[in-house]
């Protein structure tokens, strides 16, 4: 049995137990990071079509590897085109043509813009779908 000088010491000792116990807060999870979606950047260039009308082609470099799904294109007056890229899948700084071999697009001055749809080839394989506009001069 316990004298009551230990009694004493130990009601002591589990109050302070459970008062430095008090106030403590659990660590909170840490927020998942979220993934920045990849950037593309555009470069044109103006070609000559059969018809002998100038022509226009679209060229992205993505900043990530990506799985290139398809890209939805709408030029300045507002016609919606969509290039089917086959789910290919593009390395990080290469050049890819956004358009058919031998193909091109009616230049129109104005600004352009590009909506690329895909995924990540790899990581997380989230799906992104970006938007970029490029100014096509006359």
């Amino acid at each position: 049995m316990l004298s009551s000088r230990s009694t004493v010491l130990l009601l002591l000792f589990s109050g302070f137990l459970f008062l430095s116990a008090c106030g403590k807060d659990t660590p909170a999870e840490p927020e998942p990071e979220v993934e920045q979606p990849p950037t593309f950047s555009i470069s044109t260039k103006t070609v000559v079509l059969q018809s002998g009308e100038a022509g226009l082609q679209f060229f992205a470099t993505p900043s990530d590897d990506v799985v290139l799904v398809r890209v939805e294109i709408s030029n300045p007056v507002g016609d919606k085109l969509i290039f089917n890229a086959g789910s290919i899948t593009v390395v990080k700084g290469q050049v890819t043509p956004i358009q058919d071999p031998n193909l091109a697009y009616v230049k129109i001055s104005g600004t352009w813009t590009l909506k690329f749809v895909g995924s990540r080839a790899v990581g997380s394989k989230s799906s992104f779908d970006v938007t970029t506009t490029v100014n096509v001069g006359a």
